[in-house]
């Protein structure tokens, strides 16, 4: 019977801990997002990258929907309403931040509004 309870309070820890990494993100989100990750990392970097970046693709359902399409170097798409819930564990939250500070710390955040909401949105998670 002990063991029940203590199974149930590490369920009820870890629903709570993931909720708290739990974001809303736009198209453009999902789009900006894999783009935040440095491009030379360590090999367990890597695989926190490579997580992060299934959470936030965009389904050939969700493409198809959005009419999601590239013209020449621009990412092009018929609605910014589209919002997919993804929730990040602490690493993947770790790894977000520590590119944006990076970035932030060169000067190379891109200073659009919706890039801010984005900045703000990782920044804010657990």
């Amino acid at each position: 019977m002990k063991w029940i309870a203590v199974f149930l309070l590490c369920l009820i820890t870890t629903a709570c801990a993931a909720e708290e990494n739990a974001v809303e993100l736009t198209i453009y989100e999902c789009i900006t997002i894999p783009g935040i990750l440095p491009g030379r990392v360590s090999y367990m970097d890597g695989l926190i990258g490579r997580d992060v970046r299934k959470k936030v693709e965009l389904s050939q359902e969700e493409r198809e929907k959005y009419d999601i399409r590239t013209e020449g170097k621009n990412i092009l798409w018929n609605d910014d309403t589209h919002i997919k819930k993804v929730t990040f564990t602490k690493l993947e939250a770790k790894a977000l931040k520590d590119a944006l500070n990076k970035m932030d710390a060169k000067k190379e955040l891109p200073s659009t509004d919706r890039f801010l909401v984005l900045y703000e949105k990782i920044m804010g998670l657990k």
